[in-house]
């Protein structure tokens, strides 16, 4: 019996038996993580961590350095053992299995780890050769992998005379060329420019959906992970803050770390006033009162951040066109000319700078001179509100 495989090949299912995918239902998750521990000396990099990732999604890990996102990779490599916990990949418990025997799982290092000496065609057909597939069948794997990476034309080329790009599809190639079911990608753009990034980003999210297979992605960079991800972990010392879809996370980040982790944030610390079931009024330290929407009814006296992102805020002269949302007043004091975007600083009258952020064309923003009296101004709906 034969079937035909995202590279288009068709195999006797009946070869290689010992690296058979795994027949699983659909609502099996491909990674577990069962309350993880994992400490260097007195430092826990994981502290009782535990999620799942769903098969075929593009699952990122984002935090800073240190967060615990890497050990949390080399853990479902095989790189690193759990001091406590449980791992299952595609159904089975993982813990003491070597990264070689780990058949459904593949690695791309941020530093490519290419083969100096050998070409690209052999770069990328080291695991079949490895795994003693028939020269045929590597062949016609490794043909259509450099068609799939856009290299037919470097396949004689040795590493050292490819860009950075390059490099990083054949190490692609090198990873996806054994059908892995979970691939593991560490920081795999950071050292490329920011052009070949957004290219390669694009890639790598058109690649994801043609194969199928679950994309376990390590990186620092917040819109990385927006832009790529489905689903998105954010760690911070260890620990889990929050998991969601970009757009979760985004518009409702469940900490203070969040939300100023993924974008940019303007937070107004007070202290609720008055209260009903879904709305408060908030003191704000030399500012006044503004008016938030809450999630249930807060305590009298609750210290609690207000969150405006910056594209939702508003810059008026005057008070005419500031009528029905909230507003506080400050001084400009810098304008940052990013083309497309234009960045306003604004020193609030409690010397708190907050930053509103604008599309180039706005005749009435362009208009703001550097020592202008403004409003900074949002409507009620477009704060978040998070407990102190």
């Amino acid at each position: 019996m034969s079937q035909e495989n995202f590279l288009g090949i068709k195999e006797n299912t009946n070869l290689n038996r010992e690296s058979e995918p795994i027949s699983l239902s659909s609502e099996e998750p491909a990674i577990i993580f069962e309350n993880v521990t994992k400490k260097y000396g007195d430092f826990y990099a994981l502290d009782n961590v535990s999620f799942e990732v769903n098969k075929g999604e593009l699952f990122s890990f984002l935090g800073p350095s240190g967060s615990g996102k890497t050990t949390i990779l080399k853990i479902i490599g095989g790189f690193e053992e759990p001091d406590q916990g449980n791992v299952y990949i595609l159904g089975d418990r993982i813990n003491g299995i070597p990264p070689h025997k780990r058949k459904n799982v593949n690695t791309v290092f941020q530093n490519y780890a290419l083969f100096p000496h050998m070409n690209v065609f052999d770069n990328i057909a080291y695991g079949l050769k490895v795994d003693g597939v028939k020269k045929e069948v590597i062949k016609q794997k490794v043909q259509n992998m450099l068609k799939l990476m856009k290299l037919e034309e470097w396949e004689k080329s040795e590493p050292h005379h490819l860009s950075g790009g390059m490099k990083q599809r054949v190490a692609l190639g090198r990873a996806l060329i054994k059908e892995p079911k979970v691939l593991l990608l560490d920081e795999p753009l950071s050292a490329l420019d920011l052009k070949i990034r957004q290219h390669l980003l694009i890639e790598l999210k058109n690649l994801h959906e043609r194969i199928g297979a679950t994309f376990i992605y390590v990186t620092h960079d917040q819109g990385e992970a927006l832009s790529v991800s489905d689903r998105i972990l954010i760690l911070d010392q260890g620990k889990i803050v929050q998991i969601g879809t970009p757009r979760e996370i985004y518009e409702n980040p469940a900490t203070r770390f969040a939300a100023g982790f993924i974008g940019e944030m303007n937070f107004l610390d007070g202290k609720v006033i008055r209260a009903e079931s879904e709305r408060a009024i908030v003191q704000i330290d030399r500012l006044g009162e503004v008016l938030v929407k809450t999630k249930g009814k807060i305590p009298l006296g609750q210290s609690i951040t207000v969150g405006i992102r910056p594209e939702r805020v508003f810059l008026f002269k005057g008070t005419e066109g500031a009528n029905d949302i909230n507003r506080v007043t400050g001084k400009l004091i810098e304008t940052i000319y990013e083309g497309a975007i234009v960045n306003y600083i604004v020193a609030l009258d409690n010397d708190q700078e907050v930053k509103a952020e604008a599309r180039g064309g706005d005749a009435l923003l362009l208009s703001f001179g550097i020592g202008d009296s403004v409003y900074f101004c949002w409507k009620t709906e477009d704060a978040i509100v998070l407990k102190n």
